[in-house]
Parts: C-alpha cells; structure tokens; sequence
C-alpha cells in the first residue's frame, strides 16, 4: 500500500511540488460528485533517514531508549503543528487541514503528513515573474502581519524564505510552516539547510542568544532579493552565472558584518527600511513585526499620496482641432419678427446647416422655403458631435454583462426641445452659431458617464470627477465589490458606501467628507484612507474591529479623538 493510500485513499497524487531539508510537499486530489479538490500534502519523516536512526543508536540509545526518544520527539513536533491549527482561518498564515501519523515500515519512526492549502510559494513566483517595488512592499507587509501573530504567542519562526511565503488567489501573501522547522531541527542533528542560510540570521548561525528580530532579519533579506535582480547580499547582480566561491564570499560579508549596499531595484526611502531590518546588530533592526509593518505602510501610503498628487487632471473631452462643420445650434432663439425680409435661401447641395465660408448666403437645415407653417423635422444637433470620451474612470476587468449607468448620458446631453425659429438675419445667424460652437467647445463633463459595471465587479478606481450621492447609491448593486477608490471626486455625502458590506479597502484621498458615520457599517473593512478631507469626529470608526489601516491627514481631527480610537483599535495602524 502506498503512503497517500495509508494516509486516504479518497486522494492520489498529482507531483512534487517541493522539497526542503526535512520534507516533501506534494499536489494532491480527490474527486467527488464530479469535482476535484486540491491541497498541498507536506511529508516529514521521523528520523529523517537510516543515518540519523544510526546516530542516535552510536549515542547509546536502542530498544526501548530509542523508542521513548523518539515518540518524545514526534510528540513535540505535534505539539507545533496543532500549535498551527490555532491560526487557521488567518489571512497570512497557512491554513492547516488535518494530519496523519504513520508508522515506519521496518524500522523505528513516523511519517507525518500534514495536509494543508494549495497556494503557489514565492519562490516559484520568482522563476515565473520579476517583481517590483509594490510587489516587495506588500510581501513585507503582509507577512508582518503574520509574524505579529507569532508574537502575541511568543513564537520564533526560524525559518522565514521564499519557499514559506505562499500567495493566496485573492492576492494575500501568506507563511508557513512556523514552529516546525525549529522542532525539528532542534531533534534532529543531521537536519540539511539547505536553502537556509541565504536568509539566516547572523547570530543565529554562530550559535548566539537570539529573539523574535532574526525573522525581521530573514524577511529583510527576502525583500532585499525582490528588488535586487533576485540575488542576496554581496552577490553580482548583473552576472549570468555565479561560482560557488561567490555565494561562499557574500555569506562570509554578510556573517562578518559588512554593510549592506541599498538593493537595486528600490527607491532611497524603501532601501531604509530594508536595510534597517537587515542590520547586522539585532539591536539596530525593528523592535518588532508591528514597527516593520508600520514603516512600510507609511512609505505604501505616502507614496500613494505623492502619486495622486502628480497625477494629472483627466484630460477634458473637447471637439477636435480641425475645425467641424457648422452645427443647427442647441440652444435656440424663440421665434420673433424679422426686422428685415430675409431673401429666399438656396438649399445646401449636401449636408445640413450653413456655410460659414459665404456670408452673403445662409443655407436652411433642410430643402424647402424657409418660411413656412410647419418647420421640418430637424436632425439632432447632438448626434453629430462626435462622442465625448470619458477618460476619468479606471476600470480593472469590465465584463459584458452592465447594471444601471452611474449617470445617464442624456442627463448631460439631453436635446433641447424648444421649435427651430425664424432665421432673421445673417447677423443674429452667424451670432448664434458663435454662441453654439463656444457652448460644444468649452462644455466640461462633471459627472461619469455611460460606463458599464458587471456584478462581479471587484476593484475600481475614479479620479477628479463630480460625483454625488446618488452616483454612489448606483454601486450597491455590486456586490463583490472589495477595494474602491474615489480620489478627489467632490464627495460629501457618502451614505450609500453603508451598502458595500463586502468592501474591504476603501480610499476617499481629497474630498469634502464631515460626516463619516456610514463607514462604521463596514464590517469587513481593513484600511481606509481619508486625508485631505473635513473630517472632525472619528468616534464610529472605533466599531470595526477589522481595520488595520487609517489615514487622516490633513482633517481639523481633535487629538484625544486619535488617541481613543487607538485604544479601541490597538491591532489598526493610525497616520495622523
């Protein structure tokens, strides 16, 4: 019997999707009613092989030494792993599924299987993607967010590496395999690390007193590769191969101390933070995961701030250059006496209008007298201006299948409905024509118009656009809606954003908003962003227990308000 039969013979293996020093991690699945499940089926065997069975029996230990050494050693490795089942349902930590403890065949020892999520780890995004600088800023932050759990139970990873940093389907990266490398390293003399070392620590490798920062270290190290054509430290960054006396050379600078270069691929403000968690001396890194994750979110939102602050106006929709034929006007003078008898016009050979080439000749919009007891029926003058492109609007995966427009076109456009008038002259004719061509030349769009949004819609984004609460109230209807952006839209009443229950980042950068009680119906929420507004009470945010980010800048915020929601809010990371 194979070993996925012994652990459920509901599942079979796919591949090997990986291998560190002390386990195997396979792609597993089972079918059931015509669907496949997938999960990730990690493999640790105890010892791990007949050489670290050979050595514990030349340290003396055989019979039934051996068999309570190494039942001590799987029960302490359970101990982590149920330790792991504490955190499942966490947004940066892998979920754990179930375990199995099998016995050797053969000879003393276990193999465990933990089953856990099927996510791709980043160090196969590596071989597939070259990552940027928001890329690394993210990893950084989430995986703080990860370590900060750790921290409240006093645990130390040990083990921080692309190869334990998973990324979710919905864009949260995640780690794994907390508290079972050190477990088993510390049963298991023999333990290869391979893999290990680019990230270790330096006092953790000569053996010294360590605390929770050798993981901010580890992790510095990850982001310093992101943005450092994928090498660590010391290592050549535009040579095509690398010597093994290369690597040996840049982990003997980095054990010995030598100062880290700033990575290349990072901004002067980002390498800081990077190099702050990678100083040599423990006490010169971050004190903890939450101060790490705090610098990066300062530097994600300034540079946030700092880009819409240079991103230019949308281009206003205007008619082309070249000059358009003359138009029948929208606005209309109401029929008077003519002063004087105009003379018979001739009708235009083609088209409508007039020509504005011959001032002694105005051509009538259609071929009958001008005069007459029943007007013609005249085209729409809109029709024949081309359409205005609405370019303030963002928009991530439209799809065919629309709900209401946010503001209907003809609100904007809509004809006028007043009866085409006596043309009385050429003056008042060509007037009125001036008047028209200033109205089509220079009219402004001030709120979107004619986009199509699919209820499965989940990110948007709109920049300088006038927008009312009505206007919002048409995006209730979206409801997998989780990040919305809404920078300097004029906003002041945002009582529909009540609606958006499953929204989860939300970004109102330059409005006119004082009231913000709506927001505290958010429940799902996790950062919201506010500065440049009006804002003076802050108290109903204290209700969502799931923020973690807020930024209030620029708001006449009173400041023991800052400091109460603080305290109602002590995991939510508050820019003031």
């Amino acid at each position: 019997m194979t070993l996925i039969e012994k652990y459920d013979p509901a599942w079979s293996i796919v591949s090997q999707i990986g291998e560190g020093g002390f386990s195997k991690v396979y792609k597993i699945v089972k079918e059931e009613f015509g669907f496949k499940y997938y999960s990730a089926l990690k493999v640790i065997p105890v010892p791990q092989n007949s050489s670290e069975l050979h050595q514990l029996r030349e340290e003396g230990l055989d019979g039934d030494s051996l068999h309570t050494y190494i039942n001590a050693m799987v029960g302490d490795l359970i101990s982590e792993i149920n330790l792991v089942r504490e955190f499942k349902g966490m947004t940066n930590i892998v979920d754990y599924e179930d375990h199995k403890i099998i016995p050797k065949d053969g000879e003393p020892g276990y193999i465990i299987l933990i089953r856990m999520e099927l996510l791709e780890s980043l160090a196969q995004i590596f071989v597939s993607k070259k990552l940027c600088e928001d890329d690394a800023v993210r990893v950084g932050i989430d995986i703080c967010r990860a370590l900060e759990r750790l921290e409240t139970r006093k645990i130390i990873h040990r083990d921080v590496k692309p190869e334990n940093i998973f990324l979710s389907e919905y864009g949260d990266y995640k780690l794994g395999d907390f508290g079972i490398a050190r477990q088993i390293e510390k049963t298991m003399s023999g333990m290869s690390r391979k893999g290990t070392y680019n990230y270790m620590a330096p006092e953790v490798f000569k053996g010294l007193e360590y605390g929770a920062t050798v993981d901010l270290y580890s992790l510095g190290i990850v982001l310093y590769r992101i943005l450092n054509s994928g090498r660590v430290p010391f290592l050549p960054t535009h040579a095509t191969v690398l010597r093994p006396s290369d690597k040996e050379a840049a982990f003997n600078k980095r054990m010995s101390g030598v100062p880290l270069s700033p990575p290349d691929g990072a901004s002067s403000e980002l390498s800081r933070i990077i190099l702050k968690a990678c100083a040599y001396e423990h006490k010169d890194r971050y004190a903890s995961a939450s101060e790490m994750r705090a610098a990066l979110k300062e530097y994600a939102q300034a540079k946030i701030s700092k880009d819409v602050k240079l991103k230019p106006p949308a281009p206003k929709p205007v008619t082309p250059v070249v000059e358009p034929k003359p138009i029948i006007p929208v606005i209309e003078p109401k029929p008077v006496t003519p002063v004087i008898e105009p003379k018979p016009l001739t009708p235009p050979s083609t088209g409508s209008g007039f020509d504005s080439s011959d001032e002694s000749t105005v051509k009538p919009p259609a071929p009958k007298p001008v005069i007459e007891l029943t007007p013609p029926v005249k085209p729409n003058p809109v029709a024949e201006v081309p359409p205005l492109a609405d370019s303030t609007l963002s928009i991530y995966d439209r799809k065919d299948e629309p709900i209401d427009e946010i503001r209907s076109a003809t609100d904007r456009n809509k004809p006028h409905s007043s009866k085409l008038g006596m043309i009385i002259g050429l003056g008042v004719a060509v007037a009125v024509a001036f008047v028209v061509f200033l109205v089509v030349f220079f009219q402004m769009p001030t709120e979107i118009n004619g986009d199509k949004y699919s209820k499965s819609e989940a990110f948007i984004s709109i920049y300088d656009t006038n927008l009312s609460s009505e206007d919002l109230a048409k995006l209730k209807s979206l409801a997998q809606l989780r990040e919305l952006t809404l920078v300097r839209c004029k906003l002041t009443d945002i009582k529909p954003l009540s609606e958006l229950k499953s929204l989860e980042e939300l970004n109102l950068y330059g409005n006119q908003i004082t009231d913000i009680n709506p927001l505290s119906k958010l429940k799902a929420i996790k950062e919201i962003y506010l500065s440049d507004n009006q804002i003076t009470d802050i108290n109903s945010l204290s209700k969502l227990t799931n923020l973690t980010v807020l930024t209030l800048y620029d708001n006449p915020i009173p400041k023991d308000q800052i400091d109460n929601l603080r305290k109602a809010l002590p995991n939510c990371d508050i820019f003031f």
